[in-house]
């Protein structure tokens, strides 16, 4: 079995531990991503990189809570290239790489939030 892409740690340490804290936040978590998803891929087809930038800065701190950190470089370079209108030929790829290990987190904190 793979590893896995989140990390409670930050969050139990915010909620203090709480449990149903942490299952609201997780639920919320879910929701947010899973419409950030898929509206920097619109925006990806579309090639809107002003709302492309906003959308990724926008999911950039909930990353951090869930504590998939082996996004942050990854989001801060979309973030960045789509602000900057720079390097757009490897959007694709990091969209993809986003969008992968997202889902891939989204998956672990689902069944986490299960267990809580």
């Amino acid at each position: 079995m793979e590893p896995n892409v989140s990390d409670l740690s930050y969050l139990k340490a915010f909620t203090g531990g709480k449990t149903e804290m942490m299952k609201m936040f997780i639920q919320t978590f879910l929701k947010t991503a899973e419409s950030a998803l898929v509206e920097i891929n619109q925006q990806l087809e579309a090639r809107n990189w002003p709302d492309l930038r906003r959308v990724a800065h926008s999911l950039k701190p909930q990353l951090s809570y869930m504590g998939i950190t082996m996004l942050a470089p990854v989001i801060v370079q979309i973030e960045e290239q789509a602000g900057n209108e720079t390097a757009l030929e490897t959007m694709p790829a990091l969209v993809a790489q986003l969008s992968a290990i997202t889902r891939q987190a989204m998956e672990e904190l689902r069944k986490e939030a299960e267990r809580l």
